[in-house]
Order: C-alpha cells, then sequence, then structure tokens
C-alpha cells in the first residue's frame, strides 16, 4: 500500500499522527528553551503548538481535498469508458451488422441472453450488469459493464445455467469479488463451480475482499450444451444472508 493509499483510506488518523507529531515537536522545543533560557515559555511554546497543528490539519484537509476531486475525475472517466463501451458495438452494428467472432457467431454477453434456469439465488434474481446493493461493478480495480451477479440464499446453494447458443465455440469471462462502495473492506468467503454438462471445468474458493484478484474463465463449448454456475457461502452462513458472499462473473461472453 502506498502513502497515497493510507491517507486516502484513513484522513483522520493521518490528521491525528502530524497533530501528535506536532505536539511532541513543540513539547520538546519548550522544554529545550526553558532549560537554556531558565524562563517560562509556555504561553508561546503553546500558541505555536496551536499554529502548527492548525497549519499541519489545514494542509492535510487541502491535499484530501484535492486527491478526492482527482478520484471523483477518475471515477468520472470510467464512467465515460462504460458509456462508449455499451456504445462502441451498437455504433459498429449500424454501419457493417453485428459484430462476429471466428466462424461467423455474434459476440453475446451473458447478461444480455436469458438464462435457462435458476435457483436458490439472494435476493431471489440473477443480477444483470450490477450487484444487488448498486448499480455499478467493480472487480480487483476495475469497473465493468457486463456482468451477472449470482448470491447464494444462506447455507444453499445458488446456480444459473445457460444453453450454449448456435455458433458458440467459446466462452470467456472473470469470476470475482466485487465492491461494495459503502463498505469497501467488507469480507467476503464462498467458493464457485463452473460446469459444462454436468462435469467441472473450474473452480475456486475466495476469501478476501473485492480486490482478490479474480479467477479467469476460458472454455471450449459448442451448441446446447449447458454452461452452470454454482455459488456456495463458503460453509459460513450467517444471517443476514452471507453477507459479502457475492461472486460476479465479469465480461462473460460466448465467442
Amino acid at each position: 500500500m502506498t502513502i497515497r493509499d493510507s491517507i486516502e483510506d484513513h484522513p483522520f488518523i493521518w490528521m491525528a499522527a502530524i497533530a501528535g507529531a506536532a505536539f511532541a515537536a513543540g513539547y520538546a522545543a519548550r522544554e529545550l528553551l526553558s532549560r537554556d533560557s531558565g524562563k517560562d515559555i509556555v504561553p508561546k511554546g503553546t500558541y505555536v503548538l496551536k499554529s502548527q497543528i492548525e497549519s499541519g490539519g489545514s494542509s492535510l484537509y487541502a491535499r484530501r481535498h484535492d486527491l478526492d476531486a482527482a478520484l471523483k475525475k477518475i471515477e468520472n472517466l470510467q464512467a465515460r469508458m462504460i458509456e462508449l463501451e455499451r456504445e462502441i458495438p451498437a455504433r459498429r452494428q449500424r454501419q457493417s451488422g453485428p459484430a462476429k467472432a471466428a466462424g461467423g457467431f455474434a459476440k453475446i454477453a451473458l447478461s444480455d441472453m436469458a438464462e435457462k434456469a435458476s435457483g436458490d439465488l439472494y435476493p431471489a434474481a440473477l443480477q444483470k450488469d450490477r450487484v444487488y446493493w448498486q448499480d455499478r461493478v467493480w472487480v480487483a480495480g476495475r469497473r465493468y459493464a457486463k456482468a451477472i451477479g449470482i448470491h447464494p440464499q444462506p447455507r444453499k446453494i445458488a446456480w444459473v445455467e445457460y444453453r450454449v447458443p448456435a455458433g458458440a465455440s467459446r466462452f470467456t469471462g472473470l469470476a470475482g469479488m466485487a465492491r461494495d462502495d459503502s463498505n469497501e473492506n467488507c469480507e467476503g468467503h464462498f467458493d464457485v463451480r463452473v460446469l459444462l454438462d454436468g462435469k467441472v471445468v473450474a473452480q475456486r474458493k475466495f476469501q478476501g475482499t473485492w480486490m482478490v484478484p479474480p479467477e479467469e474463465l476460458d472454455l471450449r463449448v459448442r451448441r446446447d450444451q449447458t454452461l452452470r454456475f454454482e455459488v456456495s457461502d463458503g460453509g459460513d452462513a450467517v444471517d443476514p444472508p452471507n453477507y459479502c458472499d457475492h461472486a460476479t462473473i465479469v465480461a462473460p461472453y460466448f465467442e
């Protein structure tokens, strides 16, 4: 973690540290000057200490304000990139028809398809291009436009199935943990399994926060196979339902 990250995550701790350092410096200076001059300089030392604290606090506040403004600009740029990511395929389609992968298949996201079946999801529905607590999807520091969110009911295994469309030969995506903007330190614990026609082709245990590296998925598929995702609570279900045990499959495409 960089100093900038630490200041961003714990601004008040840094303010307290600066104030403490200023107090210690002022106290030491007062003691030295008192010994050398034999005079009581507490009023002057107190004034200097007060000025140091106010100056340090104001400087940190200004830096925090500048950092917040810069982060806001970055989020706005990322949001615009998401919009462009959604607009570009439509523009290309208007100009030259649907974008097609090798073999003539038009690439399609799972969130743009109807699922074959699903069950034991919380809150009773598959999340498409969002997570159930917010409409923005962040995984490992990056925001994604296309995603599905799978959250299990307590002590259940949430699942969703898709039929591989005609012409598709490949499935790609990333399985990870999504960020909660209101609680970035939320720690989840869950298991993900990916099955193709009932055979496990990928599985991963997740534990940690949204910065845990995602699991890359790259599968060979063929028409009418069943692609199934399963998410458990990792064996530590609690109420409310498995807080932060939310698997998110981002950039999920049949190609």
